[in-house]
Order: structure tokens, then sequence, then C-alpha cells
């Protein structure tokens, strides 16, 4: 492979407008189109002193100079003469998105990677890819497979990406290769989590062969692909998902691979199979310890309730390879017209805290801060 690796700003951001609204963080410039609005290159410094910059990463496959933009967001009191080495946290969209929309939503990593440097506590860099853009929905998707073989699928899940080809796994390693060499980063302590089609993604890179990747997050996103063979274990993995997403259904559609692998039985709050994503991870880090599940914490906020189950399919403690794989299923009560229980929260709930208030971004950052790459 012929890395082209393509560093340096390639311009400023156009003037941008500060908006504070309850604490909000400015957000990068960016065009009035809603789905994946333009982007300006260059700097944006932001009140609190850290920095988004946006970068372009290029690389070649077959002779072909490939393109695609990628945001890194630098924490306040980041001193590249400080010999400190930081984690990087990369957060992948999910399709029919792009990378400054997730950058921008009311939740977001960047921002709790301020709060954690404004409070002295450990930090990150939080960088945001861009996916494949598609030219005929100008919307951004991962190339995670397309379901084929995996379990409980009957139809195809392939994304424009897919379709098109895109070597998403190359575009990463570029990308990382890049900020690895422009900033003082832990390489031992390389993370991906990314939501729903970007979930997918990050299943599929942490089950490269020669990945560098410690540990890897999905919320509402399974594998699309009927397999995951290490080479270079282990990979720790953290998943949450809604009992009650319609999108991407807990156990599963004709297009997406069942988190479980018996059909819905309409118990919604049974989680006591083992699902098949987490599966596929407990065997790639050749756990034989038997599954744990928790009872269903409960939480009241007075803005909404909700329980957290978590199912551990893979123990720190007990396994030869120091990996952990852990499910956290999701269910926001109520009751039917029948006035049967179900689970709701919806496909998106990550990005908002007013409804559930459950803030995921503590568990994932606590999780992934004590795995390293061994």
């Amino acid at each position: 492979m012929n890395w082209m690796r393509s560093l340096a700003p390639v311009g400023k951001f156009v003037s941008w407008l500060v908006v504070l609204v309850c604490g909000a963080t400015p957000a990068l410039a960016q065009s009035t189109n809603t789905n994946c609005p333009a982007v300006n290159p260059g700097v944006t410094v932001n009140a609190n002193g850290s920095k988004d910059t946006l970068y372009n990463a290029t690389w070649q496959v077959a002779g072909k100079t490939n393109r695609r933009y990628y945001i890194v967001h630098t924490p306040p009191g980041y001193d590249p003469t400080n010999p400190l080495r930081y984690p990087l946290v990369f957060f992948l969209h999910p399709g029919s998105s792009c990378a400054i929309n997730a950058r921008n939503k009311p939740v977001n990593l960047a921002d709790y990677a301020d709060e954690l440097a404004l409070a002295e506590q450990p930090t990150f860099f939080a960088v945001y890819p861009q996916g494949y853009f598609d030219p005929v929905t100008k919307l951004g998707y991962w190339n995670a497979g397309n379901c084929s073989g995996a379990d409980g699928v009957t139809q195809s899940c392939a994304t424009p990406a897919y379709t098109n080809g895109s070597n998403d796994i190359d575009y990463f390693n570029s990308v990382l290769q890049q900020v690895q060499s422009k900033f003082r980063t832990d390489t031992a302590r390389v993370y991906v989590l990314g939501h729903s089609d970007g979930g997918s993604m990050a299943h599929l890179l942490g089950c490269q062969p020669q990945t560098h990747i410690a540990a890897v997050g999905s919320i509402e996103g399974t594998f699309k692909v009927p397999t995951c063979s290490l080479g270079n274990p282990p990979v720790s993995v953290i998943a949450f998902h809604s009992l009650g997403d319609t999108q991407n259904p807990y156990y599963g559609t004709g297009t997406e691979a069942a988190l479980n692998v018996v059909p819905n039985t309409g118990r919604e709050g049974d989680t006591s199979v083992e699902p098949f994503t987490m599966n596929l991870w407990r065997a790639a880090n050749s756990c034989t310890d038997a599954p744990l599940k928790s009872d269903p914490a409960p939480s009241t906020t007075g803005i909404g309730t909700y329980t957290l189950t978590s199912n551990t399919f893979c123990h720190f403690d007990s396994t030869g390879t120091s990996s952990q794989v852990l499910l956290y299923s999701l269910c926001d009560p109520y009751y039917d017209s029948d006035n049967n229980p179900r689970c709701d929260a919806s496909h998106n709930w990550l990005y908002s805290l007013s409804t559930l208030d459950l803030d995921w971004r503590p568990l994932v950052w606590n999780f992934f801060q004590s795995r390293k790459k061994l």
C-alpha cells in the first residue's frame, strides 16, 4: 500500500458565529444544508481553548488517488512539547449522515473530552472520519459488509458505500497513521466507537488481522459480516442496543444481523440468549467462560426512567487474553394498548439527554481507558 500523507490544513475556516446556549460548544462552520453540509477547511478555536481542525486524508488504491476529509478535536491544554501522549477515540457517524453532523450533535465525544480536560481528568483526542459520500443521496455511508451470511439475514443490507466498493478500511488506516504522525498520541490506546452503520464499521475495523485497535464500541449497530478472525487479540468490546429500536431492531430483521440468535419472542426484556454479534467477539477473543447477566439496573432521573441490563460475554479477569465483551441492553419501559409491557428508546437516543438522561460517554470512556494494546 502506498500511503500518501497530507497533513497540513488546506485553508482557513470562514468566519463563524459563536452561539452559547446552555453551555453548547460552537459548531464548525457549515452551510445551511442539514443533511451533509459543506465544511470549510482550517482550524476553529473554541471558547474553552479546544480546537477542531479539518484535514484531508489521501491514499492510493489501484493507482487512483482517493481523498476524504476528517475532523480532529484537540482538547484544551494540549501541548505538543509535553511528553504526555493522548489516547485516540474515533467516532464513526451513522449511515445517511456525515462527520460534521456527528461532531455538532448536542451530546458528543469532543465536548466530553473538553469536560474531562477542564476537570483535570485524563482525556483524549476525538477524531471524526467521514464515510463514503454518495453523489446520489449526498449523504455519507460506511462499507461494513452486506449482511451476507450473518445470522438471521435473508436480504442484503448493503449501503451505497458497499455497492460502490468503498475501501473504508484503507481510509481509516490512512487517517490513523496521519493523526499519529501529527500529534503526540499513545499508539497502544486507539479506540473506535460508532453509531448504527458506523457501529457496524467499528466492529469490522476491530476484526482486522493486524488491527492496532485496543477496544471498539457500538451503539445500535451489529456485525454485517458472518465471521470475525482476530490476528492480533485482544480487542475488548462495549455495545449499547435499545430493545425498542425500530430501525436496527434488537432481534434483527430480514436485512440486519440479529443481536439474538432466535426470532423476537415478544418478550422485549428477555436478553438471556447470547447475541450473535457478541458471540463473534467472544469466539474471536477465545473466551471460554460462561456469560454473565446482571439484573436490570433501574435509573429514575426525573427526566426519564430506563433500565440498563449488562451482559458480559467475555470476562476481563478470567480470560487469558485480558479482553472483555460487554453488551448494555436499554429499555425505556411502557405499556401498549393491550397493557403489555414494552420497551421504547429511539435509534438516536444517544444524541440527547432530554428524554432518558442516559449519558453513555462516561461508560464508554471508563471502559476504553483501561484497555491497552499489548
